[in-house]
């Protein structure tokens, strides 16, 4: 995955040939977003797949009168 961004890039079909490559030049922010919009999707189920574990576990921890100072 590319670590720049470079807005204004036009990578559409029909397009002439550019000199570099578009992975060389910069990415197409729009498909970057979709790409973290999905990863954001998948995180999200995951942690609403877990969200029952993780408060049994905080209402266990304070039964055991073990009490984090970072939460």
């Amino acid at each position: 995955m590319a670590r720049d961004v470079k807005a204004g890039l036009d990578f559409s079909a029909g397009r002439p040939n550019e000199l570099f490559q578009g992975k060389e030049m910069g990415e197409d922010v729009l498909r970057l977003l979709g790409e973290y919009r999905n990863l954001l999707q998948e995180v999200r189920g995951i942690v609403g797949r877990e969200i029952r574990l993780l408060k049994e576990g905080l209402k266990w921890e304070k039964s055991i009168m073990f009490y984090s100072r970072n939460l």
